[in-house]
């Protein structure tokens, strides 16, 4: 019968100098090997080097869905992770930055470090993907300042990232980054300015067409539902599009509640600050402590 197989390399731990990879293979009527393997008292055990080995056994523990009875170590320094009768090592050794995965070797070959073969790889596939996920969108959106004014036209890279908590809720994290370029018309911290605390200096006005750079996140918690990965979202995708487009109904979530429970900062800087005859170019939209909404410094020609 066919080979049904689920590379899983983007859901594994991104670490500094080894990205460890699996292929998990699903051999659908493949009787003779599933007998062998199951009267074989022989086994074998992956054993990986890694930089941090709590963080790398808690990502296969939550998101591969393993367990682990304890660490070794103090600090801790080696686990073994275990699902399905399979046993993976985890070493944390002193130097950083030595691990060197098949795939460094043969990039464009498929040597994987370690091949795991499961009764079901399309169920395992789901599983893994109701646990959380990574969506990225090419956006273009306005952008608003004080008394939610349209100040600039955002062209950029959003992404979601979802991660499935262990009391079943979700944290849900956006991160845009990219372009801006101005429209004619008041400062992003031009008054009036009600609500959200103002820090250093402000600008009036703003001429169209200055350009800069942008980045930030937003993150927040999602409860009363649950993720779909195959979910869609609209062109501009903005939170409460992706809760409604990738969340079951009823799903609520904290930053489209209010400042309580949700976190973001956002930057923008104007470079060429004297050719685009900026008298402040760097502006900062932030909201940390859950209460209030900040605005620092401004983009402003005057």
């Amino acid at each position: 019968s066919a080979l049904h197989t689920l590379e899983t390399r983007k859901y594994l731990p991104k670490q500094k100098g080894r990205d460890v990879q699996s292929s998990f293979t699903s051999l659908d009527g493949a009787k003779n090997m599933n007998s062998e393997v199951k009267n074989n008292p022989w086994t074998v055990a992956p054993y990986f080097i890694v930089d941090d080995v709590v963080k790398s056994a808690n990502f296969y523990r939550d998101k591969l869905g393993f367990h682990y009875d304890r660490f070794w170590g103090e600090p801790p320094c080696f686990c073994m992770v275990k699902r399905g009768g399979i046993i993976i090592m985890l070493n944390q050794i002193a130097k950083t930055g030595p691990m060197r995965p098949n795939h460094a070797i043969d990039p464009q070959g498929e040597a994987w470090d370690a091949y795991v073969w499961v009764e079901n790889a399309d169920a395992l596939y789901n599983e893994f993907k109701a646990k959380g996920g990574k969506i990225t969108l090419q956006v273009v959106t306005t952008d608003h300042g004080c008394s939610f004014r349209s100040w600039a036209t955002d062209k950029i890279s959003r992404t979601y990232k979802v991660r499935k908590n262990e009391n079943g809720s979700y944290t849900v994290r956006r991160e845009d980054k990219g372009n801006f370029t101005t429209l004619a018309g008041p400062s992003p911290g031009a008054d009036p300015c009600p609500v959200v605390i103002r820090k250093g200096k402000h600008g009036t006005t703003l001429l169209a067409g200055v350009t800069g750079k942008m980045h930030g996140y937003i993150q927040g918690t999602v409860t009363g539902g649950t993720f779909n990965p195959n979910g869609t979202c609209t062109a501009e995708c903005t939170n409460k599009d992706f809760i409604t487009g990738f969340f079951t109904a009823g799903s609520t979530f904290t930053c489209n509640q209010g400042y309580a429970g949700c976190r973001f900062n956002f930057e923008y800087t104007a470079q060429k600050q004297k050719k685009q005859k900026l008298m402040f170019h760097h502006w900062v939209d932030r909201g940390l402590d859950g209460v209030n909404e900040t605005f620092i410094g401004d983009i402003a020609n005057s």
